[in-house]
């Protein structure tokens, strides 16, 4: 299992890293290669997201004060462009707006966000 790490923008400069908390083991159905893992504060929550882009799979867990849940709602996704999937330089992120779930690719090369 791996830790997460954080650490909090203090206005002009970052603050020390904390945490060290284990998360669960990703759903046995990932490529633990492909599999990007983001964090989000959302409604009071903190979130962990881990997709998997080649596979087209989302699922979450959530900060429960002492420790990780385990992963809910196992969901598929369309899978996406195989542009996208191939560029090795495709990161991939989970965020919410206006009250639904956006997923959002970032490609370092040309600074596109889809």
């Amino acid at each position: 299992m791996a830790d997460i790490y954080y650490c909090q923008f203090l206005g002009d400069h970052w603050g020390p890293w904390e945490g060290g908390d284990m998360m669960p083991p990703i759903p046995g159905d990932f490529d633990p290669e492909a599999t990007t893992i983001t964090v989000a504060s959302r409604d009071g929550n903190d979130w962990c997201h881990a997709y998997d882009p080649v596979a087209g799979l989302l699922t979450w867990c959530i900060w429960e004060g002492d420790g990780w849940s385990d992963w809910y709602d196992f969901a598929s996704l369309a899978v996406p462009p195989n542009w996208l999937i191939d560029d090795e330089e495709a990161y991939f992120s989970v965020g919410a707006r206006l009250g639904t779930q956006w997923l959002y690719s970032y490609n370092a090369e040309d600074g596109s966000i889809y």
